[in-house]
């Protein structure tokens, strides 16, 4: 009578948003409890599960949870348990009212195995609902010194119907592990401490801990062989070959399938053994092996002693200049270094009245990364727009342009960025679009799709024509998911033409095309002319205006499947 959260994807999800240091939702909180609920009912064995937080107006049953036994196969007593489980919900007790008041109150678990004998139960509960509480195991929800709750599990279903001391520490596992991200969850504006972060996320997964201790010491021949580029990219620690062709690894999230298998391809090794660790030990452990060179921060402070009390007017940067010969070239080179590594999608450099503020969009979310003294800004867009091969005199108009990275940088990232500018009311604004030219296609199994949609999803894109359209806002897959069913679809025996602004994965067997609107190669006059290629399947970076809309249903329309 409570959904089942066996869908990797959706754990996996909600781990991203955990370890990536998010505003956590309603929703978030409701998957941590059921979670919390499965893995308890798994093991002890209970007829009802309930979930207690302590607030100001007393004690709120927060989550209920009835096993199947608890309605012995009797249609309408399950709909009964659903219909009390409501009711709970309405019903606050007193502070240090009933056995879970003791409880919270005294933050001592509490096994009971006749609760009616009890002095301290509060039968009222039972009599309001119709439910006969018997047996109960209560532990409390503790999260920094501080009880917020309990987790009560009632009446055992095995034969003899008695919890054991068993019972009682496995709730008091899973107590310990899920309190700081319940509290966590009830005060998003809480920082999250990285070891708990990983604690949670060993336990909730069931894979080893990394002791992430002052002991610990990476293996330097190990990742000097897989490369600092790689490492970074993808923040995951290799800590031993286990075969010739496998590797022992770590890294925050051992259910972002996603970043395993990109890694796995980038290295060509197979992953074997993963265990959890803090993105921040990890990163520690790469720079004790490659000690950063010009680490951001050191950038931005040079940038802030030379710059910080100079005029805006009197900066400049000549277009001769080198990686090595300015800080304002190595903030430029270390910027977007930093959001490569970080998996940002976009780099955002905004001008402000008193500063300047550099923001990347990771899974979809801005979130600021560093302020630079005002005086900088026109220094930093003359940079990149020098990178781009753009008009640093042309401050009016808007401009777009194209970086390849590895022209500036000896980093060895292999990127290239879609560069746009913007006159704002206090200076030009930058966003830089990070394409990964080393990136790989991902597939439909690991976008997120619940088990249904991607039974449907795929049923659709095997149709030989129609139009299928993908929207959203920006991060949200939708290209992603575009080259993921190409992938998916990808063979000799059909044709399958693409246009683009820009071409973000090169695929081969696919015939690409890249948008030049300087030269009149547009969206609508590249369909025009795929149309007489004998595409089987056409896909559309993006419907901007009528004439394309028109010319991709036509396309549609006449036999042919649109993307």
């Amino acid at each position: 009578m409570c959904a089942a959260i066996s869908d990797v994807s959706v754990l996996s999800a909600l781990l991203k948003r955990l370890t990536g240091h998010r505003k956590l939702s309603k929703e978030d909180f409701d998957t941590v409890v059921a979670i919390t609920i499965q893995k308890v009912v798994e093991a002890v064995g209970a007829e009802a599960i309930t979930v207690f937080l302590s607030e100001d107006e007393g004690i709120r049953f927060a989550h209920i949870h009835y096993a199947r036994e608890a309605a012995g196969g009797d249609p309408e007593r399950a709909e009964k348990l659903i219909k009390r489980a409501g009711e709970l919900k309405k019903i606050r007790l007193r502070s240090g009212e009933g056995i879970v008041g003791a409880v919270i109150g005294s933050a001592k678990s509490d096994l009971v195995e006749d609760a009616r004998k009890d002095p301290r139960f509060a039968s009222r509960v039972d009599s309001e609902t119709g439910f006969e509480t018997r047996s109960m195991i209560t532990v409390p929800l503790r999260s920094r010194d501080k009880t917020i709750g309990a987790i009560q599990a009632l009446n055992k279903t095995t034969k003899d119907k008695r919890f054991t001391r068993e019972d009682l520490s496995l709730l008091e596992e899973v107590a310990g592990y899920t309190g700081d991200f319940l509290a966590r969850i009830q005060d998003p504006d809480r920082k999250p401490d990285e070891v708990e972060m990983a604690r949670y996320v060993a336990r909730l997964t069931r894979h080893p801990l990394l002791p992430a201790d002052k002991t610990f010491e990476p293996d330097e021949k190990l990742l000097k062989l897989i490369g600092e580029p790689t490492l970074r990219r993808f923040t995951i620690l290799p800590l031993a070959k286990t075969t010739t062709r496998s590797l022992k690894i770590a890294m925050s999230n051992p259910l972002d399938i996603q970043r395993r298998d990109s890694f796995a391809l980038a290295t060509q090794l197979e992953i074997g053994e993963v265990l959890v660790a803090p993105d921040s030990f990890i990163r520690k452990a790469i720079d004790r092996v490659f000690p950063p060179a010009g680490d951001i921060a050191d950038v931005t402070a040079a940038i802030t002693d030379q710059y910080g009390t100079a005029s805006a007017e009197t900066l400049s940067v000549e277009e001769n200049v080198t990686e090595e010969s300015a800080p304002v070239v190595q903030l430029a080179n270390r910027i977007i270094e930093d959001a490569y590594t970080r998996g940002a999608s976009d780099i955002h450099v905004e001008p402000l009245e008193n500063d300047v503020m550099v923001r990347y969009r990771v899974d979809g979310i801005c979130e600021e990364r560093i302020k630079l003294p005002a005086t900088v800004k026109r220094a930093l867009v003359a940079r990149i727009k020098i990178m781009s091969e753009l008009d640093i005199s042309e401050r009016r108009l808007p401009q777009d342009g194209r970086i390849v990275f590895k022209k500036f940088s000896k980093s060895g990232i292999d990127i290239d960025l879609r560069v746009s500018t913007a006159p704002l009311a206090h200076g030009e604004k930058v966003c830089m679009r990070i394409l990964d030219r080393t990136g790989s296609i991902r597939k439909l199994d690991q976008m997120g799709f619940s088990p249904p949609n991607v039974v449907l999803y795929r049923e659709i894109i095997q149709k030989p024509y129609g139009m299928i359209l993908h929207v959203g806002p920006t991060g949200s897959g939708k290209t992603t998911t575009l080259y993921a069913a190409l992938g998916e679809i990808l063979s000799p025996e059909i044709n399958i033409m693409t246009i683009e602004d820009p071409v973000e994965i090169r695929i081969e067997g696919i015939n690409q095309v890249q948008v030049r609107s300087g030269i009149g190669l547009t969206f609508a006059s590249a369909l025009r002319s795929f149309l007489r290629q004998d595409p089987d399947v056409i896909m559309v970076g993006e419907i901007r205006d009528q004439e394309t809309a028109t010319i991709a249903i036509n396309a549609a329309l006449t036999g042919h499947l649109v993307f």
